[in-house]
């Protein structure tokens, strides 16, 4: 979840479960779990690929125009870079590529353009202190949200299939950092990746002896 509005990160989700229940669970009353799971096999399958109200088309055929979109825009060579980064998929690429302005990649050091990206998405640490009083660290959650979500996407998705990526979450838990504090530095390492590729135009090569 994201932002202080914690409770209306859910709507989504939420909006989602009342339909399948409502539409579905409720009406057939399933009584095993086999027909349970049966059920709500066919019940997405045809969810999916439902004309959406708002977009006047399914969701399917909308993630096509946008990857049509997205390489008319970026190119791509440019998607196929990012998408070698572990985490970074076919729902996540056109979302981040979206908000870095190909401006930015061109001026100052790798270190630097990250930085910028970091303030661009909220993802900055924000210091409280006041003379000796020093407080609780936090990102900054200032910039495009939809991106800093995205970010925390590519985290959790590469922390799952990337060894090395999982190796660097136990590390920082084993360095007493809890479970968020953890996850927001995977989310600036996978930028300072994305980074690296756009700007080096190579694909992704894990690095053991970084670990």
């Amino acid at each position: 979840m994201d932002s202080k509005g914690r409770a209306l990160d859910n709507r989504m989700i939420e909006g989602l479960w009342r339909t399948v229940k409502y539409d579905d669970i409720y009406v057939k009353a399933y009584e095993t779990m086999d027909e349970l799971y049966g059920g709500l096999d066919k019940f997405f399958c045809k969810y999916n690929t439902r004309k959406h109200q708002t977009l006047g088309m399914s969701p399917e055929q909308k993630y096509r125009e946008i990857d049509q979109l997205l390489i008319s825009c970026a190119g791509t060579e440019m998607i196929r870079l990012v998408r070698s980064i572990p985490g970074f998929g076919a729902k996540t690429t056109p979302a981040i590529l979206a908000f870095i302005p190909p401006e930015r990649l061109q001026h100052g050091s790798k270190k630097q353009i990250t930085r910028k990206l970091q303030a661009l998405f909220g993802t900055d640490p924000r210091v409280k202190e006041s003379g000796k009083w020093k407080g609780t660290t936090k990102i900054s959650k200032r910039g495009v949200g939809i991106a800093r979500t995205t970010l925390f996407q590519t985290a959790f998705c590469g922390m799952t299939h990337d060894p090395q990526l999982r190796q660097c979450y136990v590390s920082l838990k084993a360095r007493g950092k809890n479970h968020k504090q953890a996850t927001i530095d995977l989310m600036r390492k996978q930028l300072a990746r994305l980074v690296s590729v756009l700007v080096n135009q190579k694909t992704f090569t894990p690095i053991t002896s970084q670990l």
